[in-house]
């Protein structure tokens, strides 16, 4: 028979980085119950998160023509899939303490797949042709949420007590106890806390199809399918 190979790759870069900046009326936001101060949020902004993800996909393909009636489209496929939070620190703020976290790593996949497929012609007179094959397809890596959740640099809202002493309806210093263990402390949002898994299994799903074409006549045709 004949061969057609053809091959390729892919390569992407997914990462970048989420840019927050301070907010207009400060790193702050004022809650009140019917025009009485209540609570406040206070912010960590700016935040910067960095997160990257690295894929390379390369595949070779061959379109094989075995003979007049069989065409055979057999391939593989490699994939390196890598993503991970560099190395990144978060300047001190208002109303937050600065940090700096080392590198997060997801576990890094790398992947091994193959695509076999077939169309035969039943009777020789191009009018009965069966289809199908078999394909294996693996999950990729997304930025947002896997990498993202576990990035210990990220933007956090905290509530507390607000004690409006003054009356003045306007926030002013000693007014709330910024102690995380203290009385004012009511919540915290944006904490990241996932742990990466370092023996994670990399998603994949099995795909069958097969397919019965039949032309009726010049201008009309049957068609089945299941996948």
């Amino acid at each position: 028979g004949t061969h057609q190979i053809k091959t390729g790759f892919d390569y992407l870069f997914g990462g970048y980085p989420h840019k927050n900046g301070t907010r207009p009326a400060g790193n702050y936001q004022l809650h009140y119950q019917a025009t009485v101060p209540f609570s406040i949020d206070t912010f960590n902004y700016p935040v910067r998160p960095f997160n990257d993800n690295h894929y390379l996909g390369i595949f070779v393909q061959d379109a094989w023509a075995v003979s007049r009636r069989l065409n055979l489209s057999l391939g593989v496929r490699y994939a390196y899939d890598n993503a991970y939070a560099p190395p990144q620190c978060i300047e001190q703020t208002d109303f937050a303490a600065g940090a700096c976290y080392d590198k997060i790593q997801m576990r890094v996949w790398n992947s091994i797949v193959p695509r076999i497929h077939f169309a035969l012609d039943l009777a020789g007179d191009g009018r009965s042709v069966l289809k199908g094959g078999y394909g294996m397809f693996v999950n990729l890596r997304e930025v947002n949420p896997e990498v993202v959740t576990a990035n210990r640099n990220n933007r956090t809202t905290t509530s507390w007590v607000w004690h409006d002493n003054n009356n003045n309806r306007l926030f002013d210093p000693g007014e709330v106890d910024f102690n995380p263990n203290g009385n004012d402390f009511r919540s915290i949002t944006g904490v990241t806390d996932a742990v990466p898994n370092p023996d994670e299994v990399q998603p994949k799903s099995d795909e069958w199809s097969l397919t019965f074409e039949r032309e009726v006549k010049r201008t009309w045709g049957l068609r089945g399918t299941a996948v």
